[in-house]
């Protein structure tokens, strides 16, 4: 498997398994159901969220904060990527 094929391999992998992740999170309904299966949206959101600041006044901060959270939610395409890259390079690596 060329170096190329890896690469679309992993980003389609990370783009799939993003949002497979994402709507069994959101399925669950409940704030520990999201922080586990989509864990990088709750590195977003537990600092800007707190029980002193909740979401609802739609200040400016809450507004940015929204669309953080999201940009939050997409990391996992590059983190859930780079790790299929590695994985498929050590199955070929052991291959050889």
């Amino acid at each position: 498997m060329t170096k190329s094929n890896r690469f679309i391999i992993s980003i389609t992998f990370g783009l799939f398994l993003t949002f497979a992740l994402a709507s069994i999170a959101f399925m669950g309904k409940s704030k520990g159901w999201v922080c586990t299966f989509a864990w990088q949206w709750c590195l977003t959101y537990n600092p800007i969220y707190t029980p002193e600041n909740s979401m609802g006044e739609l200040s400016p901060l809450d507004i940015a904060g929204f669309f953080y959270n999201y940009l939050g939610l997409l990391l996992g395409i590059p983190i859930y990527g780079a790790l299929t890259y590695v994985v498929l390079s050590l199955i070929a690596k052991f291959k050889k």
